[in-house]
């Protein structure tokens, strides 16, 4: 992480007249400032730039439910260098039985709030691929003003029942940058190569 942050600090140092206006540009149109950053283009807050790209900010809000007794310091990265937060089954019971074919809405216990400029995908842990468990939608993007409580779609697939545990990491959490794009109708598209060629279009191998 500190060979990116002075790669980055240098390249933002060294940026050219140009290439520091649409940095600016960025940043006011798609990434809303925040943490005192300093958008002057013959002034940057070098070190603040580095902190909003690199390091942002996700609110975690607490619910009821959310097992504490199992799991006190909260959700949180297991290992350094990890880009998933493991999120857990925050179930009132010691636990539930997923039968064949039955889908099942685990609660996650907790609210998020990421920071401006960013979103969230939920994912499947890899360990769930030893289960008959699945995501029913694959994964799940969360909008970053969705204020509720996170929830898990699962859906038993193998032939026999799996017991999902109170407290067990079920799930991952992945934060990603969000650029909100303006939405421009048109008639015609540029021409390319490939043009409307869909699946397959380069071929197997």
């Amino acid at each position: 992480m500190k060979s990116k942050r002075r790669a980055l600090e240098t390249y933002i140092l060294e940026m050219t007249k140009e290439e520091a206006e649409w940095l600016k540009s960025l940043m006011q149109n798609h990434i809303p400032t925040q943490n005192n950053i300093n958008c002057d283009i013959d002034n940057f807050d070098c070190q603040a730039i580095v902190k909003r790209f690199l390091n942002p900010n996700l609110k975690v809000k607490y619910l009821d439910n959310f097992p504490f007794d199992i799991h006190p310091d909260g959700v949180k990265y297991q290992k350094e260098g990890d880009v998933g937060i493991d999120i857990v089954a925050s179930i009132g019971l010691p636990y539930i039985e997923v039968e064949p074919g039955e889908e099942v809405n685990i609660p996650t216990g907790i609210a998020i709030e990421p920071d401006l400029g960013y979103a969230t995908f939920l994912m499947p842990r890899s360990s769930l691929s030893k289960t008959p468990l699945m995501f029913r939608n694959s994964f799940g993007l969360i909008d970053p003003n969705y204020r509720g409580e996170m929830i898990i779609p699962l859906r038993n697939v193998g032939k026999a029942s799996y017991a999902i545990e109170r407290g067990e990491r079920v799930a991952q959490l992945v934060v990603i940058p969000a650029i909100i794009a303006n939405i421009v109708r048109v008639e015609q598209l540029s021409e390319t190569v490939r043009g409307d060629k869909g699946f397959g279009s380069s071929g197997r191998k």
